[in-house]
């Protein structure tokens, strides 16, 4: 999904800017994605896959 800034992302699915900022910071942290040059790069899609419990849009 290309947009400009994490705070359309946040509209789009329905959640407030800082909720969704504290999401990618821990999922960062345990290493399932990577904030790169403002953008996000998944790097364990089955432990995203997992921690989703099938509501994944793909």
């Amino acid at each position: 999904m290309q947009t400009s800034n994490l705070m359309d992302i946040a509209d789009l699915i329905g959640t407030s800017y800082r909720h969704l900022n504290r999401v990618i910071h821990k999922l960062s942290k345990e290493g399932i994605i990577q904030r790169k040059k403002g953008s996000l790069y998944i790097k364990d899609i089955q432990r995203l896959k997992k921690l989703a419990d099938g509501n994944i849009y793909e």
